[in-house]
């Protein structure tokens, strides 16, 4: 049921996507809410959505109603800004926990919410809240500030509540606080990123490498124990996407050390890797790669045709 919900905020991500750069302070009045153990963030401004050309293109204002309407989202369609957080065990690549906190720029009638949703209003920690048939509580905050979270473990939910307090950001890892600056800095329209930190042992990269049969690995002289250790060294993993007229797209993979044995191979694994997860879109193959070896990063950059906003949604799963 996790899964359910996580797979519904999902989809409400994809649906802000093509938002307008938003300012960073914005999101102050959210970021209380997301737990400190939390290693991946998704970070989206949806108050333009409704204008871009693209939203109307897709009719998806009357996609995301009919979606709150039929109980199929809990997330409301007059959604401004959304911070989506989950601590995922990156072993079996499924979330422990998800939170969403939102700001909506009229609330919502949570009776209404309840009926619609078939859920069940109760006060949990003080706070008014649904309990919701798919595994997950709806919180109300503020006046517009709204909180999900899933799954639906009353005394976890309770736990978060009394955690949130307003006006304290949470002490996220380095790198999702990086990413959460990267928004406003680069002016991305939206931005998902992994906190990769210890999350792999030179050992069993070293073992991977052993066992691949990829053509890139098998360059004469390459010194694998060398790669193993720059691999294993890695922070984490940005895309941010803009939907402007240029609609572009950035991938960036940050390490903790000098990567000059990774550096030439740097696309060949990326792709690889994204194919592995049924990731790869197409454009990506096209796309300008980039080595900064002084800020230990690689990067892919390029623009994305219909498929590849298509296949967005799949990169986020």
């Amino acid at each position: 049921m996790a899964n359910a919900l996580a797979s519904r905020l999902v989809l409400t991500v994809a649906l802000v996507l093509c938002a307008a750069p938003p300012a960073l302070a914005q999101f102050d009045a959210l970021l209380p809410g997301i737990p400190d153990s939390a290693n991946v963030l998704v970070i989206a401004n949806a108050r333009a959505i409704l204008a871009s050309p693209l939203a109307n293109q897709q009719n998806w204002r009357e996609s995301h109603e009919r979606l709150f309407a039929y109980g199929q989202t809990s997330i409301p369609p007059n959604t401004d800004l959304m911070i989506v957080a989950s601590e995922l065990d990156l072993e079996f690549v499924e979330p422990r926990w998800t939170v969403a906190m939102l700001q909506v720029t009229e609330s919502p009638d949570l009776e209404a919410i309840a009926n619609n949703q078939q859920g069940r209003r109760e006060m949990v920690a003080g706070k008014p809240a649904i309990s919701l048939p798919d595994d997950s509580y709806l919180v109300r905050f503020d006046t517009n500030v709204f909180g999900s979270m899933a799954p639906a473990d009353r005394q976890a939910v309770a736990r978060w509540i009394r955690d949130t307090k307003t006006g304290e950001a949470p002490n996220l890892s380095s790198y999702l606080t990086e990413a959460y600056r990267y928004v406003a800095r680069q002016g991305t329209d939206a931005v998902l990123a992994i906190n990769l930190r210890d999350a792999v042992s030179v050992a069993d990269v070293r073992r991977r490498l052993e066992e691949s049969d990829s053509d890139y690995l098998q360059t004469a002289g390459l010194d694998k124990a060398q790669l193993a250790r720059e691999l294993a060294s890695i922070q984490g993993v940005m895309l941010g996407v803009n939907f402007d007229t240029q609609q572009t797209g950035t991938i960036i993979v940050d390490f903790g050390q000098d990567i000059s044995t990774l550096a030439p191979l740097a696309k060949p694994m990326l792709l690889k890797v994204l194919e592995d997860y049924g990731a790869l879109i197409d454009e990506f193959k096209d796309w300008d790669v980039k080595v900064d070896n002084e800020l230990h990063r690689v990067s892919l950059r390029g623009r994305l045709g219909t498929t590849g906003r298509r296949r967005i949604l799949s990169l986020i799963t």
